[in-house]
């Protein structure tokens, strides 16, 4: 997207000498193209972060969750351990 918007500068400075009326609309409908491309790509971003604090919670919980039970793998007990946390987290 970026890429686009900088050759759209190089070429707009390459055609500054020779002025076109419709190269230069045709320049400006691209120019705003891309400039709403960033917008919506900023808005999907906020979104995504916006719900970043409530997913990081939950995906320390899931990492927690494996490293208990690669720690437990020793153990005979690796099945009744999931169902444990696997109940935990259904009851909650």
């Amino acid at each position: 997207m970026l890429y686009k918007a900088y050759n759209a500068t190089i070429n707009e400075n390459e055609e500054f000498q020779e002025f076109v009326l419709p190269t230069r609309l045709s320049n400006l409908k691209a120019t705003k193209a891309t400039a709403q491309e960033i917008i919506d790509t900023g808005a999907k971003l906020h979104d995504i972060l916006e719900k970043e604090g409530e997913l990081k919670k939950h995906r320390d919980k899931a990492l927690q969750f494996l490293d208990n039970i690669s720690r437990n793998l020793e153990s005979n007990s690796e099945q009744a351990y999931i169902e444990k946390n696997v109940r935990e987290i259904i009851s909650q």
